[in-house]
């Protein structure tokens, strides 16, 4: 299973122009598309704009930080997820990315574990 996990800390323009890009770059068959959100208390404002897409939205009930956001929330992955695509909120892309090839890449180099 492929899931995109997009991280945020509540900077909305940048979360707009991230997901944008991706929806429009990133070809991939996502079974779980989520907002890992580190600020707490706008949940309903991330469902209403991009539940419409198949966002799930996550929020911590107090900021963890960067590096304890990502822990929960690969705390909170299905045991049958196999591959993570992971954005950050002011990512975007200059060209279209097939996740499938990227896949492929970790498949045959098992000394790999992710690419950045």
């Amino acid at each position: 299973m492929l899931t995109l996990l997009v991280f945020t800390d509540g900077r909305m323009g940048c979360l707009a122009r991230a997901i944008a890009s991706a929806e429009m770059n990133l070809i991939g068959d996502f079974a779980v598309r989520r907002i890992i959100n580190d600020e707490p208390g706008n949940d309903q404002v991330l469902k209403e704009a991009y539940g419409h897409l198949g966002y799930e939205v996550r929020s911590n009930t107090e900021r963890l930080g960067f590096c304890g956001t990502i822990d929960h929330a690969w705390s909170e992955l299905p045991d049958d997820c196999s591959y993570i695509f992971a954005l950050e909120d002011d990512f975007t892309f200059n060209e279209r990315i097939v996740v499938a090839d990227l896949m492929e890449v970790l498949e045959e180099n098992p000394q790999l574990a992710q690419m950045a």
